[in-house]
């Protein structure tokens, strides 16, 4: 948040009035709250639930806040929120469950290459663009300002040598049968 609040501050965008981030664990989503929360802003995270909902809810969410406010503080961190952190779930995006496909998540994968330069696929990436569509056709966002946040890597990761490189012990965690 805070680079995102550098970009605003030197009016290379404007404030986000709403976000949108793939949402499983919440981790993020929780964080990017909170951020906006401490940073004064009044703009509502959207999360695009790509998990079940017994993992991700509002509780889950809630859990996350109180979690990071409590990481942050016991490193000194001044937690004065000037306003409250604002963030939702957006259910209709997960299709069939994590990692099933809808067809709009497939229709989806060459547009999020348009907009960060690699590949989508249809977990995180092309699900949270079906619910930047929703946020940016809801009444309620029309003439704001909208943001997606791609959690998707565009860095290639770097040649480590492929398995032979990994020590002999994980290796053979690794190539383990696991029961079912």
């Amino acid at each position: 948040m805070l680079e995102l609040a550098a970009q605003v501050d030197e009016g290379l965008l404007p404030r986000p009035d709403v976000m949108v981030v793939p949402t499983g664990s919440a981790g993020t989503l929780a964080a990017l709250s909170l951020g906006a929360a401490l940073l004064g802003w009044r703009t509502e995270v959207v999360g695009a639930r790509i998990a079940t909902r017994l993992v991700t809810n509002d509780r889950t969410v809630r859990g996350r806040i109180r979690a990071t406010a409590g990481f942050l503080a016991r490193r000194g961190a001044d937690l004065t929120l000037a306003t409250e952190p604002r963030w939702s779930l957006d259910h209709g995006v997960i299709g069939g469950g994590y990692g099933e496909p809808t067809a709009e998540a497939v229709a989806n994968i060459p547009r999020v290459r348009a907009v960060i330069g690699v590949d989508g696929e249809v977990t995180y990436s092309a699900k949270a663009l079906a619910c930047l569509r929703r946020v940016a056709q809801d009444p309620r966002w029309k003439g704001k300002h909208v943001l997606a946040w791609q959690t998707l890597s565009a860095t290639p990761m770097p040649d480590a040598g492929g398995d032979d490189a990994l020590p002999p012990r994980l290796r053979a965690l690794l190539d383990a049968p696991t029961p079912c």
